[in-house]
């Protein structure tokens, strides 16, 4: 339980350095944490793909779009395996990462993912109210 509050207070520094516009001290923040966290609770942790998901935020925020891409396929692939299809988080990951390659104007990467999310949700229709509070 502790890693899930250090986790907790590492998001929420972050989030303070990032509206205050300090993206790059958030980087590095975030970069330490991640290394932190595959460290100590290992690269499929829940915490530590969280930690994954909020870096790739940050560099497309500060428009290093190529290692966000990368860092949310990584990711998106590994929350998939820890957690699941149908996880939250998971889909959550999948969205953003399709939202970066259509923005990146990768249409051809992002549309087998658009119809494996959209086969996912029409699946499992019960998905679609607790992913769209996600």
């Amino acid at each position: 339980h502790i890693w899930h509050s250090l986790f907790c207070c590492f998001e929420d520094y972050e989030q303070a350095l990032k509206e205050m516009g300090n993206h790059s001290r958030a980087k590095e923040l975030q970069e330490h944490a991640l290394n932190r966290f595959k460290t100590l609770l290992g690269e499929d942790h829940p915490n530590t793909l969280g930690s994954m998901n909020n870096l790739a935020h940050t560099l497309w925020q500060i428009s290093e779009h190529g290692p966000a891409i990368e860092l949310m396929t990584q990711a998106s692939k590994r929350r998939l395996q820890t957690l699941g299809r149908k996880h939250p988080h998971t889909l959550e990951s999948q969205m953003v990462l399709i939202h970066f390659l259509m923005e990146a104007g990768r249409q051809s990467e992002a549309e087998p993912l658009i119809l494996e999310l959209q086969q996912t949700l029409q699946q499992n229709p019960e998905l679609k109210p607790t992913f769209q509070q996600a």
